[in-house]
């Protein structure tokens, strides 16, 4: 998720009374897979990413997905940046703080 998002539900969170005492799942809202995430970041900065694939350790997440759908339904939280987007938005700012 991106910052922006986080920010959205937890302001969301403050404003209604249902979410007292209540934990939420705050995420993107769909499933990701770590090799999508290298690819798009590839994608973003313009050049490969040096990768070393190891052995798959025991407990190591296949994919990664936040539930959101309770904070939808009490908070009416949806979220407004896509992983790629969130990326490129890092990415430039990451290049505004060094020289690459």
């Amino acid at each position: 998720s991106f910052i922006s998002d986080a920010i959205a539900a937890n302001l969301a969170a403050g404003k209604v009374p249902e979410a007292v005492g209540e934990v939420f799942n705050v995420g993107g809202g769909s499933r990701v897979v770590l090799a999508e995430v290298i690819n798009t970041m590839e994608e973003i900065v313009g050049r490969p990413i040096k990768k070393n694939f190891v052995e798959k350790a025991r407990g190591d997440a296949r994919h990664t997905s936040a539930d959101v759908s309770k904070a939808q339904k009490i908070l009416g939280y949806q979220p407004q940046v896509s992983l790629k987007e969130g990326l490129q938005r890092e990415w430039e700012w990451v290049q505004s703080l060094y020289s690459f």
